[in-house]
């Protein structure tokens, strides 16, 4: 696809304001002064250290806010930001690839053909997350990041509207993508391009050794358990876009 600067534009026009993760009204009400709650004086902010891929997600989502604000100096390096994922496989973890796809591609282009990318980082995410995040670090990736669900909500309501539709209305073409999603996962399944260990940053054991606690990453999943896990990732993604049976 072109790369010109003129998709930036587009951009714009196509990319919907996706739901803010900064201080929700958990984190106000717990510094409200009510009665048994905590007073803004004891409140202790723990800082976790970010790892090199977060650091430049954020610094993605910072130039995708950019782009949404109507900020058109950043149309260059966000089209930079394209042009490495059209030609570079994997460059970034799958969640990264993920909001690139539900920002731009799936509001611009529709679910179909970009399904078949969008299980291709479902898959190697969720194997990565089986290998080595923590059990409490994969409920977070799947309820705090919306993980499975992330390409087709990161462009708002109405894009994953039409992306519901596609799946319920065209079972055998959906049929078809997650299997073509699944044969590029399959070349993949050893690459290096990016860091494996990404979902070690979600979980407890960050937290803890924030705090002065101990600093051990999650336990990883024993090298003889790895096929079973690969399918198991396979079977998870391949099930999230199965039809729902009639009750």
């Amino acid at each position: 696809m072109n790369h010109d600067l003129t998709r930036c534009t587009h951009a714009i026009s196509i990319m919907i304001l996706a739901s803010s993760v900064a201080l929700g009204d958990d984190a106000q009400n717990a510094t409200s002064p009510q009665a048994g709650a905590y007073l803004p004086s004891q409140v202790t902010t723990v800082r976790v250290p970010m790892q090199p891929w977060q650091v430049r997600r954020a610094a993605y989502q910072a130039l995708a806010q950019r782009l949404r604000q109507g900020d058109f100096s950043a149309g260059k390096d966000y089209d930079a930001v394209l042009t490495e994922f059209d030609t570079r496989v994997l460059a970034r973890t799958p969640i990264e690839n993920l909001e690139i796809l539900g920002d731009f591609y799936i509001p611009k282009e529709g679910v179909d053909p970009a399904l078949a990318i969008v299980v291709q980082n479902l898959v190697l995410g969720w194997y990565d997350a089986l290998r080595f995040a923590s059990e409490a670090g994969r409920v977070e990736i799947v309820n705090n990041e919306g993980f499975f669900k992330k390409a087709f909500a990161q462009g708002g309501a109405d894009v994953t509207k039409k992306a519901v539709r596609f799946v319920e209305d065209n079972p055998d073409r959906v049929h078809d993508l997650v299997a073509q999603g699944i044969s590029y996962a399959e070349k993949y399944r050893e690459t290096n391009n990016y860091d494996r260990h990404w979902p070690t940053a979600y979980g407890i054991e960050r937290i803890l050794c924030a705090q002065g606690g101990p600093c051990t990453q999650p336990t990883e999943l024993p090298r003889e358990q790895w096929d079973r896990a690969w399918e198991d990732a396979k079977r998870r993604v391949s099930t999230y876009f199965e039809p729902a049976k009639p009750k």
